[in-house]
């Protein structure tokens, strides 16, 4: 089965990373980003040919199972900041995709993902007040942005700890809009 690689340019080969034992359509795992700094590679692992999760690899720790939030739904990181501690990428939850953030915990692996709420002070199990999948991340991890959905008028997004959730509104027949990449400071 295909599995999760990154290529090694000082050594001329490529390296494997594995999966999770599951297996769907002939692949095992499949990597989405890999942070500044080269040192961690996130994807998605499949435990069985219907159900996956995020996952990243470093060097140090190897492949670790980011998990879900909920028993039968799937995860996947799609970006990381420079130095690898902060993840982002989606949770399933009833169908739509949404919002993850998996932080670096100091003792090791990755703390289980946090949603992004619309509204801070509103619930956190609401689709209506959950951000839509995550897809870009500035270097530092201080700004992370998305993909619009039902919740936001399929409107792109950026969320930061000083600001909170941001629609950036939408260009005439836009569609769903969505982030792709954040500058390093997060400014652009």
């Amino acid at each position: 089965a295909s599995e999760m690689a990154y290529f090694d340019r000082n050594n001329g080969e490529w390296i494997a990373l594995g999966g999770l034992g599951g297996v769907s359509d002939g692949n095992a795992s499949s990597a989405w980003g890999i942070s500044g700094d080269g040192t961690t590679v996130v994807g998605l692992a499949w435990m069985s040919a219907g159900g996956a999760h995020a996952v990243a690899y470093n060097g140090s720790e190897g492949l670790m199972d980011l998990g879900s939030l909920f028993p039968e739904a799937s995860t996947r990181a799609n970006a990381v900041n420079a130095d690898g501690t902060v993840v982002v990428g989606w949770q399933d939850q009833n169908g739509p995709w949404k919002a993850a953030v998996w932080r670096k915990d100091p003792s090791g692996g990755y703390l289980p993902n946090t949603p992004i709420l619309i509204d801070p002070t509103g619930s956190g199990t609401d689709e209506n007040n959950l951000a839509g999948e995550c897809s870009a991340i500035s270097a530092d991890g201080s700004v992370i942005g998305g993909y619009g959905d039902f919740a936001n008028n399929d409107e792109p997004w950026i969320w930061s700890e000083a600001d909170g959730f941001v629609s950036l509104g939408a260009l005439p027949n836009m569609g769903t809009g969505y982030v792709s990449a954040i500058s390093a400071d997060g400014s652009v």
